[in-house]
């Protein structure tokens, strides 16, 4: 557990490196593919979790995010050292759980006399959840937007929450769906307007949240968007992914253009343009801003265990209370009030902007070194759940494609800066409830065809 104060933190910069390479690799030879569920997470895990570790090796320090400004040399070393475990043994979890193919070209499944095929199952549903989210997403982007232009983007999560009831804050996470429900109708979009009329929906969805500074929904929708398209509509090789790439960097200009500029108020759409043509590597600027998410993983070294006590699995076992809805039996629901880590950090260092959390550190204020292991678990049921199909099979039950990408959804959001509480909590009420809903489609249909038939 000792580490030698004089140890230069760019040997572990370049480790960081060695694992990153060494997880694609491995990957690869495992499942036969890149471009996929799993891969989309852990690279921007790996940005998340020690973005600016990869910067670091080349002497590059992002000017407003740089963290190693703040923590002495020893410190950074052992957050590089616990970071680096806890990444590798995700990994390693999902290599152990990953289910090895070998891919055949794709066909048609057979079906049954009375089944239903698996494209009118999923669009029956993906048509559900879009009209119970379609209504509360619209108000409330409506509400969001003319509340960021008086308050800037702090105003979306202060004014705007506070003045909402029980019953709106209800209505409003329905409009949590909408995403499962784009996805889901991709999945089984086979003419070119189809898709068409969907990439505009979301490239409007995506305008109206830019235009409020959010942009982890739309990063990990465009993400989504690309693995899809690569499964069920052509194939993404080299030559395709250089002009997505571009597209790429353009995007990452503006997403820190965007970081820039959110706080204002009255803005418009030419500012967000003028900051973005004005700006210096866009690029490094981005994955430093990501990279910051590793502050909390030291703040929370230097605090627990000399001044709070490690929670011993406390914040895992009060996350899967959250199940249990909060009907009125508690005042706040008591997972609320003890796993959410990001709130206890924000508080205990009297912070005035939610600081987020990460996996990671949820781990170490768990069981403190030990906590790597936690890693293991999550790397565990990612690897399984990012490997129920493939792209050579995934027509037999693209189901659980669907499944895939909303899960993926999922941990891009919360499981790269939030703690578990957050990816449960979506993974059993938005993930399993839509797939769910896929079967409950599926038993209607094939009850009433069987009726028919017989």
């Amino acid at each position: 557990m000792y580490l030698d104060p004089d140890t230069p933190f760019q040997v572990f910069c370049w480790l960081g490196w060695v694992s990153i390479v060494w997880a694609l690799v491995s990957w690869r030879l495992v499942r036969r593919e890149l471009l996929c569920p799993y891969i989309l997470f852990l690279v921007v895990f790996y940005l998340f979790c020690y973005g600016q570790c990869f910067l670091w090796a080349f002497g590059i320090m992002p000017e407003e995010y740089d963290i190693s400004r703040y923590f002495l040399s020893t410190e950074l070393v052992q957050g590089q050292v616990f970071t680096l475990i806890s990444l590798n043994l995700f990994h390693i979890g999902g290599l152990i759980t990953a289910r090895r193919v070998k891919p055949i070209y794709p066909s048609s499944p057979l079906r049954r006399p009375g089944s239903p095929s698996n494209e009118q199952v999923i669009r029956i549903a993906a048509l559900l959840l879009l009209a119970v989210s379609i209504v509360p997403y619209m108000l409330d982007i409506y509400r969001a937007v003319q509340i960021a232009a008086q308050y800037g983007y702090k105003g979306v999560y202060s004014e705007y929450l506070l003045i909402l009831s029980k019953t709106e804050k209800i209505f409003r996470t329905f409009g949590e769906f909408l995403i499962p429900a784009l996805l889901c109708l991709f999945v089984v979009s086979q003419k070119r307007w189809q898709r068409g009329l969907l990439l505009f929906a979301v490239l409007l969805k995506s305008v109206a949240e830019l235009y409020l500074g959010g942009r982890s929904d739309t990063a990990m929708l465009l993400l989504c968007l690309i693995c899809v398209w690569h499964y069920t509509v052509r194939p993404i090789n080299l030559g395709r992914a250089i002009p997505l790439a571009a597209g790429g960097y353009f995007v990452t200009g503006l997403f820190a253009s965007i970081a820039q500029i959110r706080t204002q108020s009255n803005r418009s759409f030419s500012d967000f343009f003028t900051n973005l043509f004005g700006m210096e590597n866009p690029l490094f600027r981005l994955i430093g801003e990501l990279g910051y998410i590793m502050r909390v993983l030291l703040d929370t070294m230097r605090l627990v265990p000399s001044t709070y006590p490690f929670r011993y699995g406390s914040t895992y076992l009060y996350s899967l209370t959250t199940i249990i809805p909060n009907l009125g039996f508690w005042a706040i629901h008591p997972a609320a009030e003890n796993a959410q880590m990001a709130q206890w950090l924000m508080r205990v260092m009297d912070l005035d902007y939610g600081p987020g959390y990460s996996m990671i550190a949820e781990g170490y204020i768990n069981f403190g070194w030990g906590g790597v292991f936690a890693m293991l678990v999550y790397g565990m049921l990612l690897g399984w759940i990012f490997t129920l199909i493939h792209r050579s099979n995934w027509r037999e039950k693209p189901e659980l494609l669907c499944v895939e990408l909303i899960t993926l959804v999922i941990v891009l959001v919360s499981g790269t800066r939030a703690s578990f509480i957050d990816i449960f909590r979506s993974f059993v009420y938005i993930a399993l409830v839509s797939y769910f809903l896929i079967l409950v489609v599926r038993a209607a249909l094939t009850y009433r065809n069987n009726r028919r038939i017989y």
